[in-house]
């Protein structure tokens, strides 16, 4: 299996960390999701079938966590090929899910993009182009699922393939 797609498939935190870009916030969300969302607890949640923000929101208030260091754990323990992005200012920040490049603008085909160019974000998850999130993927199609904070001035989105 070619290396790319084994990282999509199954996220390595050490070698993700790596291209992270260091900062306390994303430290801070990892030692969360790690100290307050134990895997061995959160895993039966992670794989109820279905990849949402819906789901992550409830293990969220189950385990009285931040939704961002529950993403992070979901998309760790979720069988389902899927990853989180970290938009801030329109632009893709940190990012746990190797293909994507942090520090570019978004795609204004994503549903990130609609929340800083000031329109309300679709509470439902849509497909989007591939393209408009992946590079070097041979993908056609992903499906966003994407919520803002207009206080925090930032955009969780998650992103998973399309199941066939």
């Amino acid at each position: 299996m070619d290396q790319e797609i084994t990282w999509f498939l199954g996220l390595n935190l050490h070698v993700l960390s790596e291209s992270l870009q260091s900062s306390l916030e994303t430290q801070a969300n990892f030692f969360a999701s790690e100290l307050i969302l134990p895997a061995q607890l959160v895993a039966p949640y992670s794989d109820a079938g279905e990849v949402s923000f819906d789901l992550i929101k409830e293990i969220a208030k189950k385990f009285r966590a931040s939704l961002t260091a529950t993403a992070i754990k979901f998309v760790r323990l979720c069988p389902e090929p899927c990853a989180i992005v970290y938009s801030t200012n329109g632009n893709k920040s940190n990012e746990w899910w190797p293909f994507i490049r942090s520090g570019q603008q978004l795609d204004e085909r994503t549903l990130a993009h609609d929340f800083f160019a000031g329109h309300d974000i679709d509470s439902e998850a849509q497909e989007v182009d591939a393209d408009a999130w992946v590079e070097d993927m041979k993908l056609h199609e992903v499906v966003e699922h994407s919520v803002g904070s207009s206080q925090y001035g930032f955009v969780l989105s998650l992103l998973w393939i399309k199941p066939e």
